[in-house]
């Protein structure tokens, strides 16, 4: 099977990346989670971990290249019904998900979750009122 990796939704705001390094060549074998390249957007450096494991057939996008999220930059072959790392499995969309699921909405980054114990604000003491009015 072969799996299409492309250039996942990185950021708010984030549309477009540059592939500034690859990490893997074509032949060689890839790990779930191995790094496949670093890729520079306006905000961040950011290494991208492979959602499977496999071979790598062909990179489809030369160092340099700037593309826009959703391009398909590298294909991996793979063993028949092989997992999709949990993150990517999620992910709704072609690319860091595999094949498109038809999974609707906006996922929220990670950092922007609520706190299983409900937010970590100071609170103020309450207000009490005196009976002298």
């Amino acid at each position: 099977m072969v799996y299409r990796w492309a250039l996942p939704d990185l950021g708010e705001g984030v549309h477009e990346g540059e592939v500034v390094r690859w990490h893997v060549a074509p032949g060689e074998p890839v790990a779930m989670d191995q790094v496949l390249a670093e890729i520079q957007t306006d905000k961040a450096l950011v290494e991208i971990p492979s959602p499977v494991a496999g071979r790598v057939l062909r990179v489809l996008v030369p160092e340099g290249a700037v593309v826009p999220v959703g391009t398909v930059l590298v294909e991996i072959e793979t063993e028949p019904g092989q997992a999709v790392a949990p993150a990517a499995a999620t992910e709704g969309r072609t690319g860091a998900g595999g094949t498109a699921s038809g999974e609707g909405g906006r996922r929220r980054h990670p950092a922007r979750r609520a706190h299983p114990e409900g937010p970590r604000l100071p609170r103020r003491p309450a207000r009490t009122r005196s009976a002298s009015a």
